[in-house]
């Protein structure tokens, strides 16, 4: 089945991974320079700069906590990609090849706009389904100024951070693990990897991140692009954090369960006839 779903240009991009080293401890080392980054730059900000705002300001309100998380976000992930960058030019060789689409397939940044703005109005959607009173509480929280602010650091910064991951996970993973192993087992390792980079998310939480990484990653083998992928991810991570700030993958039932499940296949056959269209 998952044959079936495997586009020509998918097939370039792992054909590609084939002319480089591709061994698995070279794969993992990238995947822990990602991590390694990601993690020095959290315990940093942890250790350094919310004590020393702590100590200049007296208290730290909700408002700048929220821009100084987002702010670390950004830079975490940022070094995180960085350092997964570094490390595959090293490992892998200078002339690898690109994480963002297959040969031949253009940087397909419209495709990811669409992507992002039909998810946001299935997010939506599904939110109307659960109530929209923990929203409209939200919405109430800031002026309209804050609000600007606020949405455009997330916009920088949520982008960087929901794209790395694309980038890394979908990318990455899936065509380098692609030139070596059946297609079955690099989806299964996709998934795996990227659940267990979701911990503490219980267990419909974790299920709906498999879900997610199952969805995308069959995206890409259809499309040979990351763009589909980059775009939803954005903007279902810049949707909970701008309206759901202190919600948590633990916290989902099973309604947010059927409801994500939903807007997974609705996506991806959206993402099916746009791709049909295009050949």
């Amino acid at each position: 089945m998952l044959n079936s779903l495997i586009a020509e240009s998918f097939s370039r991009w792992a054909a590609a991974w084939r002319d480089r080293p591709t061994n698995g401890w070279r794969i993992a080392l990238v995947l822990l320079a990602y991590v390694g980054g990601l993690i020095l730059v959290m315990v940093l900000a942890n250790l350094l700069l919310i004590p020393a705002l702590k100590s200049m300001l007296g208290t730290v309100t909700p408002y700048l906590r929220e821009l100084v998380q987002l702010l670390i976000l950004g830079a975490a992930f940022s070094t995180g990609l960085w350092a997964a960058l570094r490390s595959q030019r090293a490992l892998h060789g200078p002339r690898v090849p690109s994480l963002w689409a297959a040969p031949g397939v253009n940087a397909r940044y419209a495709d990811a706009v669409m992507s992002g703005v039909l998810w946001l109005l299935l997010f939506l959607l599904s939110s109307v389904i659960t109530g929209v009173d923990e929203i409209r509480e939200r919405l109430l929280t800031y002026s309209l100024a804050q609000w600007l602010l606020l949405g455009a650091v997330a916009v920088v910064t949520i982008g960087i951070q929901a794209s790395s991951e694309e980038l890394i996970f979908r990318g990455y993973l899936l065509p380098s693990l692609a030139a070596r192993l059946s297609i079955g087992v690099t989806v299964l390792l996709s998934i795996l990897l990227f659940t267990v980079g979701h911990p503490g998310s219980g267990i419909y939480g974790t299920l709906g991140v498999a879900a997610f990484a199952a969805v995308f990653a069959l995206a890409v083998l259809k499309t040979g692009t990351v763009s589909y992928g980059a775009g939803a991810h954005v903007a279902n991570n810049l949707a909970m954090f701008l309206l759901y700030p202190t919600v948590e993958n633990a916290d989902a039932t099973p309604l947010d369960l059927a409801l994500l499940s939903g807007s997974l296949v609705i996506w991806f056959l959206w993402v099916q006839r746009r791709e049909a269209a295009r050949h």
